[in-house]
């Protein structure tokens, strides 16, 4: 069973592991799942079926914002429980990941539409939407990403990452799993160990501009790392792992910035296979130490571009690279009405500012400082 959120169903693909391991796989995540709704989900799936092996996915969305609860969130809480069949599970699970304000649109779903209620139109549609085929067999299909739902959960689409601009609505304080994620991230590795089932914690990698705009990966990893080892529990960050082990950094592996596609998901996976299944001696050479190491090991590269939720009129970006000096930037602006001009020359700066807003390209080119060899990197806004 491989539980947690979205990169989960998007990264491991559970008919392919059926053929590796000979073993009958299931991909049991949702979207941005908390490791309370993990849990949960856990208790769920052991309930109903019998489990040699669980693994836990731990992106560090869900684990360093006490976000889940909030208005806007608070449905892919409901997620979990509204296909939870009646038990005691079930009503634990209601009664814990919803807050008062929101307790009773989970136990009577239909209050979630009240807003509806006299909107004749929409309440037809639904009807009809929920009799057909496709809602009654789970079938889901995303024409954003032209994605659907596999058998077994998996998520497939051949969409491939276009732009690389990372947008940081909001970033915790200290890039650590919070009090409740860690308290439940240790409920989970109790509940495995008491009832023998097998457990492995692990990391889905994301775009490397995805990582580098944390500012602070190795705060989250280390957090996570630190309950792994007091409960000598296994733990694969695969956001550190060596490129010959696992060559996936590339645009052509991933659908956005946090999420593989098809090819992607075919090179984690077999990959994903080999490390869970290998000793852990064997596998000591395949990750770096941190992250600040894999950035100082690495060869130079420039990321893409990412900015941060702002309350001015204007916002700071800043160019994502695994070197803070030995590169040079030419930033160039070119709006959709206006011509391009240079904003920078070739300097060491890799921040700059535009309005709230504002529509283009911009263009940067860089190199090593000292060089004549150029890149050229241009991302849309």
């Amino acid at each position: 069973m491989y539980i947690g959120a979205s990169h989960v169903y998007t990264g491991l693909d559970p008919l392919t592991l059926d053929e590796l391991n000979g073993d009958n796989n299931f991909n049991l995540s949702t979207p941005n799942q908390s490791l309370e709704s993990s849990y949960y989900c856990l208790r769920e799936a052991d309930r109903l079926n019998e489990l040699s092996h669980v693994y836990i996915e731990l992106g560090y969305v869900p684990s360093t914002l006490n976000s889940y609860k909030e208005e806007t969130i608070i449905t892919n809480t409901w997620r979990v429980t509204d296909y939870m069949k009646p038990s005691w599970n079930k009503v634990n699970a209601v009664m814990r990941m919803n807050t008062v304000d929101y307790l009773f649109d989970a136990v009577f779903p239909f209050l979630r539409y009240r807003e509806h209620a006299t909107d004749i139109q929409w309440i037809k549609e639904r009807v009809i939407y929920k009799q057909g085929d496709s809602y009654k067999n789970y079938q889901y299909y995303d024409s954003g990403y032209g994605a659907y739902y596999e058998p077994k959960g998996d998520w497939s689409t051949t969409t491939v990452l276009s732009n690389l601009l990372q947008y940081i609505p909001r970033q915790p304080e200290e890039m650590v799993m919070t009090e409740d994620a860690q308290r439940y991230l240790k409920k989970i590795i109790l509940y495995c160990r008491e009832r023998d089932i097998g457990l492995t914690l692990f990391v889905s990698p994301v775009y490397e501009l995805h990582v580098y705009a944390t500012e602070n990966y190795d705060g989250f990893y280390n957090s996570v790392k630190e309950i792994a080892d007091e409960y000598n529990v296994p733990f694969y960050d695969f956001n550190l792992v060596k490129e010959s082990v696992l060559d996936i950094q590339h645009k052509e592996n991933f659908m956005n910035l946090n999420h593989m596609n098809n090819t992607g998901s075919a090179l984690f996976t077999e990959v994903f296979f080999n490390i869970v299944n290998a000793f852990p001696e064997d596998n000591a050479g395949c990750f770096y130490g941190s992250y600040a190491e894999k950035m100082n090991e690495t060869d130079p590269a420039v990321y893409g571009i990412y900015f941060k939720e702002t309350t001015s009129d204007v916002y700071l970006y800043k160019i994502a690279s695994n070197r803070t000096g030995n590169i040079e930037y030419q930033i160039s602006f070119c709006p959709l009405e206006g011509d391009e001009y240079i904003w920078q020359d070739f300097s060491e700066n890799a921040l700059f500012y535009l309005p709230v807003g504002w529509n283009g390209t911009v263009v940067i080119k860089w190199r090593l400082t000292g060089t004549d060899t150029e890149e050229v990197l241009a991302v849309s806004l």
